[in-house]
């Protein structure tokens, strides 16, 4: 199986790398296929932690993965170690209670979240105390 990854850097304040944002391509053409988000989550984790390791994709740096609605839902990004990965939050997901209660009980258990594209609205504040 081939696996096609493109990695985004994730700068701190200081310009210093502290991770990557891990981006799913299904060849070597970089752009996004038209596919389920929730498929491309689930092939990015499965491609990279089964086959190479995030450790090894992101040099041992924090993994930042994309998780749509149903994944984050579903608890799906309790399968990673809450150690190596940050908890994207796509900026499409509806901020339902259900969400938000989600995002809480990942937060709780040592993982870190952050927004995807934040824009600023006004929905996004009830997760501001979860988000890294």
């Amino acid at each position: 199986m081939s696996a096609y990854v493109a990695r985004q850097p994730i700068l701190n304040k200081d310009e210093e790398t502290i991770g990557y944002e891990l981006l799913f391509r299904d060849s070597y053409n970089n752009t996004f296929p038209r596919i389920d988000p929730n498929e491309a989550t689930s092939k990015i984790i499965a491609q990279n932690q089964l086959i190479l390791g995030l450790e090894q994709v992101c040099q041992n740096k924090l993994a930042f993965i994309n998780f749509h609605e149903l994944g984050l839902l579903n608890r799906i990004p309790t399968t990673l170690n809450k150690d190596s990965i940050v908890i994207e939050i796509l900026e499409d997901v509806s901020v339902t209670p259900e969400l938000v209660e989600a995002c809480k009980e990942l937060y709780k258990s040592g993982y870190k979240l952050a927004l995807d594209d934040h824009d600023f609205d006004a929905k996004w504040q009830v997760l501001y105390p979860y988000v890294y």
